[in-house]
């Protein structure tokens, strides 16, 4: 994550295309505040901020407006502290922000309607109330994992009221896990360093992957026709970062390339004419690139 004065400054920069084709969109934000993160919903129809006293700010696309409106700004008490560990922060294209807080009872995280504040109760067939990862998919399903239990958890709601616990997944041993949002679920194994990703409708693996031993993935994404996995991986002892681009049919390596940037972020983008590679990061002089 970039945080302080940097994501600041990336935030004023920040625009966005959408898929139409419109101009770019731009974000005024107030300069007078420090934002810890910035989200956006899938198809770019929302962003939401983290600012400093704990407030979400939330804009939306109102139809073919250039720049962004600002829906709201709501202050959450008791978020978690991301100085001990990762924190839950999404925001789907129907609305939902979830967010960890620094609780347990009902579980360590909440899920709300920005548009009426409304909280998202969901009860879990084990009881569970300590979620790691949760994701928003395309279909409206909300996706979890657990990395005490290995397990996973989906949730899904006819009317967008009522939540039902679709499947409880119980996974095998691993050291990280991704969740896409066309409900997938990505686990890398550092006992033989190997990436297995797993279609949680039918519970069939899709592919399977072998890296380099001294490579450990930093973050995990699929283009949007799932025919590529791009992994970005790091050797601590090198502080070299590597992209691999593997095809998630053949599991077949295509191509690598080696930065010595630290990586913030990267997504695939422009994938109707052909996959890029888009990434954020900074050098050794702290430079946003």
């Amino acid at each position: 994550m970039l945080f302080g004065k940097n994501l600041n400054y990336l935030f004023k920069k920040l625009k966005m295309t959408s898929d139409s084709g419109n101009p770019d969109v731009i974000i005024p934000i107030d300069k007078n505040k420090e934002i810890l993160e910035i989200i956006c919903s899938h198809n770019l129809k929302h962003v939401a901020t983290l600012d400093e006293d704990n407030s979400i700010s939330l804009w939306s696309i109102i139809s073919q407006e250039q720049f962004l409106t600002k829906v709201k700004t709501l202050h959450i008490g008791n978020i978690y502290n991301t100085k001990n560990g990762k924190r839950i922060f999404e925001i789907s294209d129907n609305k939902y922000v979830s967010i960890s807080l620094d609780r347990v009872i009902p579980y360590n995280f909440k899920i709300f309607d920005f548009e009426d504040e409304n909280d998202v109760l969901l009860t879990f067939p084990d009881w569970q109330n300590e979620i790691d990862y949760l994701s928003f998919s395309d279909d409206g399903n909300i996706i979890m994992a657990n990395t005490k239990d290995y397990r996973a958890y989906v949730f899904t709601s006819k009317d967008n009221v009522s939540w039902v616990c679709k499947s409880m997944i119980e996974l095998k041993y691993f050291k990280q896990i991704y969740i896409t949002l066309k409900g997938k679920l990505i686990i890398f194994n550092d006992t033989i360093y190997e990436i297995t990703m797993w279609d949680v409708e039918d519970l069939s693996i899709k592919t399977r992957i072998l890296i380099d031993w001294n490579y450990i993935p930093e973050s995990i994404k699929i283009s949007d026709d799932e025919e590529l996995l791009l992994v970005c991986a790091k050797n601590e002892e090198t502080k070299i970062t590597r992209f691999y681009s593997f095809s998630i049919e053949t599991g077949i390596n295509y191509a690598f390339f080696e930065t010595q940037f630290v990586i913030d972020r990267f997504h695939l983008i422009a994938s109707r004419k052909a996959e890029r590679l888009l990434y954020i990061g900074v050098n050794n002089i702290n430079n946003i690139i």
